[in-house]
């Protein structure tokens, strides 16, 4: 992470930083920014692949997971 060590050293954990690929002193609008566009991009993902579309179509967010795991 690119960040103020000072920062980075009070920081107990970074997992959720990393997942959306925000820095620890990052400003609220950029973690919310991050959110909305992962959010964007998963959407995009399972609605633009037929096969997964359908799947959501018929199973919702149950069937996307159903899906993960095959």
């Amino acid at each position: 992470m690119n960040c103020d060590s000072n920062i980075q050293n009070k920081v107990k954990e970074t997992g959720y930083y990393d997942i959306l690929g925000v820095n620890v002193d990052a400003k609220n609008v950029t973690i919310k920014t991050s959110y909305h566009a992962k959010k964007l991009a998963e959407a995009y993902q399972i609605l633009s692949n037929p096969d997964t579309r359908k799947i959501y179509n018929e199973e919702g967010k149950e069937g996307k997971s159903k899906e993960e795991l095959q």
